[in-house]
């Protein structure tokens, strides 16, 4: 079966590579538990604290870009506040409420891929284990 991010269940438990329970908990690089208490990178605690790029706080509340306070309140692209109200694309909420492609409510309700209800309650790509006993799948997305 494939868990999170394509990585199956076997590799999961029993790999020592990136996506392991291993690397999570004794890796020293991007995504364990010891880069992210102890590394000054992106992903990092340390980057989020004391860091001026994007994922860092200071970014967050001074700056400019996307994922930033202010472009959520005035910028005009995905990811704002205004992209959201006026917007007709993807993320915005006249997509959601009239678009039929993934990330709109017609899609979650009668789409067959991968964001779709059918597809949380019958897929087995990756993300969604089903247990062939009772028929439940696990989203791990």
């Amino acid at each position: 079966m494939i868990g999170r991010a394509g990585v199956s269940n076997y590799y999961k438990r029993h790999g020592t590579g990136r996506g392991s329970d291993y690397y999570q908990k004794h890796g020293t690089g991007p995504g364990s538990d010891y880069y992210k208490k102890h590394g000054t990178g992106p992903g990092s605690d340390y980057h989020r604290k004391h860091g001026t790029g994007p994922g860092s706080d200071y970014y967050e509340k001074h700056g400019t870009g996307p994922g930033s306070d202010y472009y959520a309140k005035h910028g005009t692209g995905p990811g704002s506040d205004y992209y959201k109200k006026h917007g007709t694309g993807p993320g915005s909420d006249y997509y959601r409420k009239h678009g039929t492609g993934p990330g709109s409510d017609y899609y979650r309700k009668h789409g067959t891929g991968p964001g779709s209800d059918y597809y949380k309650r019958h897929g087995t790509g990756n993300g969604v284990e089903c247990d062939s006993y009772d028929g439940r799948c696990d989203n791990y997305a």
